[in-house]
């Protein structure tokens, strides 16, 4: 359990870092697991991007065997235009593997669900490997 909040917390320092990045951006970390009788180090493979949403769902796709299982995801959501007090925007991780994640937005308006709009939503991507 410590090791989780450690790498959330990891996660969230690069993810400020790196959130107004325009294009991709890849890199490493260095994980380092103590245990009492040794320390074990391994590398931990991160990328985040940045595109404008468009309807029907936008994929990032990951540099060819940068992540050996489907990576942690997490997104956060620019509004790239004005809209009214009454609708909300939610995101949905609908497909998540070594290659690449697809993320749907839909617009709560009103209590209609439906599919954002293209252009009104930039989706802000962070993809660390998963230690598991």
């Amino acid at each position: 359990m410590k090791q989780h909040k450690l790498i959330t917390l990891i996660t969230i320092i690069i993810f400020s870092a790196t959130y107004t990045c325009y294009g991709q951006a890849v890199g490493s970390l260095l994980r380092e697991e103590i245990t009492t009788n040794m320390v074990v180090r391994s590398r931990l493979n991160y990328m985040t991007d940045d595109q404008v949403y468009t309807t029907g769902g936008i994929t990032f796709n990951y540099p060819p065997g940068w992540f050996t299982q489907p990576p942690i995801i997490q997104i956060s959501l620019e509004q790239d235009s004005a809209h009214p007090p009454t609708q909300t925007y939610v995101t949905e991780v609908s497909a998540n593997t070594t290659t690449s994640t697809t993320v749907m937005v839909y617009q709560i308006s009103s209590g209609f669900v439906s599919d954002a709009p293209t252009g009104v939503i930039t989706v802000s991507l962070f993809a660390l490997d998963n230690p598991a």
